[in-house]
This record gives C-alpha cells, structure tokens and sequence, in this order.
C-alpha cells in the first residue's frame, strides 16, 4: 500500500477551473515512483522546480496539502537508503533518469 501525491496547478482566477496532474507514489521499501509528464517535468531537476512554483499545490490523495520541501525530502530520502529500496518492474515503459524511475503510464 502507498500515497499517491498530486499537482493542481494553473488556477483560473476568473472561474475557479485548474489542471490536476497524478505525478508519482510513495511505497514502504520502494523508490519514488514518477508518472512522466514531459509537458511540465522531464527529470528530478526540472520536476523540483515544476513543484515549487507559486502556482502548484500538492496534495496527497487523501486531501492532505503537502510543501514542495517535503515531497522533495521524501523523494531524496527513499533515494539515499538503498538498503530496502525496490526498483519497479517495467523496462519497456520506464526511464531511470539520474536513478530517479519515471513511468510512462498510469498507476495507482
């Protein structure tokens, strides 16, 4: 079981409207794992920097709103324990960028 994290972002001012975008889930004993979305991110660098701008709010699937300082932390610290992390299985729709695994589908 795991928490899946999402990004609204591009709030319409005038109507209320916004974009959502599933971008990845935390699991017990696993890496990070990334939905690719080359429209707004294309690797850990360029996603940090989707997250914190002003325009994004995270949440967790739960509701819950998270800070981009957190996610980042949370990304970064399942990457440093290789001890228990699990890559997941999938070569043929996944890119490992900078050991960071980004997937070309949907996942929940």
């Amino acid at each position: 079981m795991g928490t899946n994290y999402y990004a609204k972002y591009g709030l319409c001012k005038h109507c209320g409207r916004y974009n959502k975008v599933h971008f990845g889930k935390s699991s017990a004993g696993w890496k990070f794992m990334f939905r690719a979305n080359p429209k707004l991110y294309e690797d850990f660098k360029s996603f940090c920097k989707f997250i914190e701008r002003k325009d994004v709010e995270i949440s967790d699937e739960y509701g819950r709103i998270k800070s981009a300082t957190f996610l980042i932390d949370l990304v970064q610290s399942k990457q440093k324990d290789k001890s228990h992390i699990q890559s997941y299985p999938s070569p043929d729709k996944q890119a490992n960028i900078m050991d960071y695994e980004f997937f070309d589908y949907e996942f929940s």
